[in-house]
């Protein structure tokens, strides 16, 4: 076993993960313009795309996880770590899969952000909605640690006296 074999390939790979990745934090940033701009278009085109940018980085996970199992280590973080250490003495891979978990800590924050103004919207749906029919059971209060519950009047907020 070559390591400068191993090491070509993921340098190869991890190239691949950070343009992919670069890709799909801009990806992310569009799809946030969207739907602050309520872009249904814009979002369908969205969907299709960022779904063929996370099966490539899957694909490039799978690579990753082969060629450690090919060079005799676990398939995760740790045998990650522990075939960069073998064929990259100089540990310049090193640097960029920490550029690559940072790109990667970047997009799920912008999946996050996006995932909660969409969830914001629903809401704002649902409370106009139930406004619409006058649905009581759907109105909320809020509780003290700042998440909603259903409307509880009449409840017993103190037994004693």
């Amino acid at each position: 076993m070559d390591a400068s074999v191993c090491h070509d390939l993921l340098e190869r790979i991890l190239a691949e993960e950070t343009r992919a990745l670069t890709e799909l934090e801009a990806q992310l940033e569009r799809e946030y313009d969207a739907l602050a701009k309520q872009d249904v278009a814009a979002l369908d085109e969205s969907a299709d795309v960022r779904a063929w940018q996370l099966t490539r980085l899957i694909q490039l996970e799978r690579e990753r996880q082969h060629a450690c199992a090919t060079y005799g280590y676990p398939a995760d973080i740790r045998g990650l770590a522990a075939l960069l250490d073998w064929c990259d003495p100089t540990r310049k891979l090193i640097d960029h899969y920490q550029d690559r978990v940072a790109r990667a800590i970047r997009c799920r924050d912008y999946n996050s952000r996006n995932a909660a103004l969409v969830n914001a919207r629903m809401g704002r749906i649902e409370s106009m909605l139930g406004a619409l029919s006058a649905d009581s059971a759907s109105a909320r209060v809020y509780g003290r640690d700042g998440a909603t519950r259903a409307n509880s009047s009449g409840r017993l907020l103190n037994a004693e006296a």
